[in-house]
């Protein structure tokens, strides 16, 4: 049986200070139907990687203006009010490349809990085209046909390619279940 639901897609991405269980939300961009949201929040910069150093910091917009996490939890909340207002069920169904640590930081922007309006189980990319028999490795820019930004690592653009990268998985998948209910159709034909 296939799913597919009424709420909106929100495509997000965060920049974060290293791959660690105490890693620090950095940056975080969403896109949905022709909306943008971008946010940069204070960090404890001591702890960022040397790789994040190295090519999240040179990405960032906004180093004089950081938010706080409270603020940026309430320009976020509003934001996301506004998507789900814009959504036939009311919802919205959030999606990342690879949520383990991009879920985990969005949630903890909202200190009272995630926002009722918000699924609660998020979608991600790796996972998507692991199922559909794709490298969930795959170098996203290079899927999703676009040429190489340079802005790569910064939120805002990832969360782009992330939608990029979706339609063309739910494309794909749209001519894979159609080859099926073709084939399915053939041999009723051939049983009657």
């Amino acid at each position: 049986m296939y799913y597919d639901d009424l709420s909106t897609k929100v495509f997000f991405d965060t920049e974060f200070t290293d791959l660690k269980q105490d890693a620090e939300l950095i940056s975080l961009g969403a896109v949905s139907e022709g909306n943008e949201f971008y946010m940069e929040v204070v960090f404890d910069e001591s702890k960022a990687s040397g790789w994040v150093i190295e090519h999240v910091l040179p990405s960032l917009r906004y180093r004089s203006s950081l938010l706080t996490l409270k603020k940026g939890d309430l320009e976020l909340r509003n934001w996301l009010v506004k998507r789900a207002a814009d959504s036939p069920s009311g919802r919205i169904t959030m999606v990342s490349d690879c949520y383990a640590y991009d879920w985990v930081l969005f949630c903890n922007l909202f200190a009272e809990g995630l926002p009722k309006f918000i699924n609660y189980i998020p979608l991600d990319l790796s996972s998507l085209l692991y199922a559909a028999g794709i490298d969930p490795d795959v170098n996203r820019e290079d899927f999703a046909e676009v040429k190489k930004g340079k802005r790569k690592h910064d939120a805002l653009w990832d969360a782009q390619i992330i939608r990029l990268c979706f339609e063309k998985l739910i494309n794909l998948q749209g001519r894979y279940r159609m080859s099926i209910r073709t084939d399915v159709a053939k041999i009723k034909a051939i049983w009657r």
